[in-house]
């Protein structure tokens, strides 16, 4: 992959000193006066605010959120990026509804004192290990947490996004097949068939905790890179 990385960028600055040259019978003068032209250009541009430059050319991606046509109900988790084109509106099966709740519960700082409790109040006084607890809080905590949050003792202390959090998804999803978003615009596999530009790869380093071998089945805390191509997108609903 790095190899592939580095001949993809030779190429393409091998082209960009090519484009520099006006005349053949003096190639390296005119890649140095070329060179120079450029770093001059980006740096009196630093100057001028008002006129576009590679320093504050605008986003060529709309990504603003249009927050008029669905009004936050949550502020843990703002709406980000902004859809493109139509969706599809189908119900989330049992399975998927519940993979949802719990990732947005094990990802949310608001829930991390709840699962503490749960795990306080599982153990009992003893210290399992780190795989039984991991699997207990996958299998338990989703029902857990919203019996948890409605207690009538303490209810009155919990804040409304916390019980937002509860409520878990909704039993319905929109699905896209395309989504503006940190600048860029994501495609899925299936939209960008026949297209020339291919946006549908995803990329990110996840930390979380992973066995080390089949042989090693202790957990462990690692940044696990994961590149895939993007197939469904569909933002999960309150």
């Amino acid at each position: 992959m790095l190899v592939l990385i580095l001949c993809n960028f030779n190429g393409r600055l091998l082209g960009h000193f090519k484009s520099l040259i006006g005349n053949k019978s003096q190639v390296e003068g005119c890649i140095a006066e070329g060179q120079k032209i450029e770093e001059a250009l980006t740096f009196y541009s630093s100057y001028f605010e008002d006129i576009e430059s590679r320093i504050n050319r605008p986003k060529r991606v709309n990504d603003e959120t249009n927050h008029d046509e669905v009004p936050e109900r949550s502020y843990m988790f703002p709406r980000q990026g902004k859809v493109v084109g139509g969706f599809i509106t189908f119900p989330l099966a049992h399975v998927e509804k519940t993979q949802a709740h719990r990732y947005l519960l094990l990802n949310c700082a608001s829930a991390k004192p709840f699962i503490e409790q749960h795990n306080k109040k599982s153990s009992r006084g003893r210290k399992p290990a780190i795989t039984e607890v991991e699997m207990r809080i996958n299998r338990e905590f989703t029902d857990w947490f919203p019996k948890r949050i409605m207690n009538p003792d303490i209810e009155d202390t919990i804040s409304d996004d916390i019980k937002f959090l509860a409520q878990g998804p909704a039993p319905y999803a929109r699905r896209f097949t395309a989504y503006n978003i940190n600048g860029f615009k994501f495609r899925t596999l299936s939209r960008e068939q026949g297209l020339k530009t291919q946006n549908s790869g995803v990329f990110l380093v996840s930390d979380t905790s992973c066995v080390a071998s089949s042989a090693d089945r202790n957990t462990r805390q690692a940044n696990l890179r994961v590149n895939d191509p993007l197939r469904i997108i569909h933002p999960i609903q309150g």
